[in-house]
């Protein structure tokens, strides 16, 4: 969840007063006095993490200290306890129980957990990185499979989204130095597997392409367990084209032309049987 769309949904929100800018200019006065050991007597851990969180939203971290550096969370700790009387307070946490409310509604989990980069590792099933053009049209960048772990990237470098092949089964879990010096992210790996692309498409025509691109599936490609030797392609022919840069007839062509010279055969349009591995390689260009 981008920072807009966290400040759009708490704008509605009951916190959203104690936890404003014009709030945040008292903070910084008092937080001195503040005892060094925090000690919180009304905010639960996770509802003094969702302040913190929320209050750094408002005001990040920049060249001055954030909410969190001047310990907006134990301050308003101290209002709570010490300031607000019963029914203020039960207004204040029904509103942050309200903001945890809406962040399920709309992003399946708690807010805090929302601020989270998480990578996601493909257990089952095949996703696809796709940048979507100015004039409306998609291109394919790239296609994720099953053992693959699909890194984050940061908004400024990140101008593709992910989607679903297949139904898949994925395991999310939380990714550390997202962009960071050394540190692969999912811009990163998409403009790898871009680059492989625009090699082939630049010294091969359509057939070699299409050859290229069936070695380099080949090895992700689950059996069919009702036909022997038999692959279960599970990529789209459409997709198959708009990967290579060229049209679904001429996809469907070049696997008929590929099955005529015994290079594969074609047990339905969603299996594959590979006969002639050298051959098709040669076709590659490889």
């Amino acid at each position: 969840m981008h920072r807009r769309q966290a400040l759009r949904l708490l704008a509605s929100a009951a916190t959203l007063p104690l936890l404003s800018r014009e709030a945040f200019s008292l903070f910084q006065a008092v937080h001195e006095q503040l005892p060094e050991q925090a000690v919180l007597k009304t905010l639960s851990p996770h509802q003094n993490t969702t302040v913190t969180s929320i209050a750094e939203i408002i005001i990040p971290q920049t060249n001055t200290p954030g909410a969190k550096a001047a310990r907006v969370n134990e301050f308003i700790d101290l209002i709570l306890t010490e300031w607000y009387d019963e029914e203020e307070k039960s207004t204040f946490m029904t509103g942050l129980a309200d903001v945890d409310s809406r962040t399920r509604d709309l992003y399946g989990k708690d807010f805090v957990e929302c601020g989270e980069k998480q990578q996601i590792e493909i257990l089952q099933g095949v996703l696809r990185a796709v940048r979507l053009l100015e004039d409306g049209t998609r291109q394919i960048l790239a296609f994720y499979w099953a053992g693959d772990v699909v890194r984050p990237a940061l908004a400024t470098c990140q101008h593709y989204t992910a989607e679903a092949v297949t139904p898949c089964r994925v395991l999310r879990s939380k990714a550390f130095e997202v962009c960071a010096s050394g540190k692969p992210c999912g811009a990163n790996q998409v403009l790898t597997d871009t680059l492989s692309l625009v090699m082939a498409m630049s010294k091969k025509n359509s057939i070699a392409r299409l050859a290229w691109f069936l070695l380099r599936i080949r090895p992700h490609l689950p059996s069919d367990p009702s036909r022997r030797h038999a692959l279960r392609v599970l990529i789209p022919r459409a997709d198959i084209a708009d990967y290579l840069g060229t049209s679904m007839e001429t996809v469907c062509r070049t696997l008929a032309d590929f099955r005529s010279r015994g290079l594969i055969d074609l047990p339905n349009r969603k299996t594959i049987r590979f006969i002639d591995l050298a051959g098709l390689a040669r076709v590659a260009g490889e």
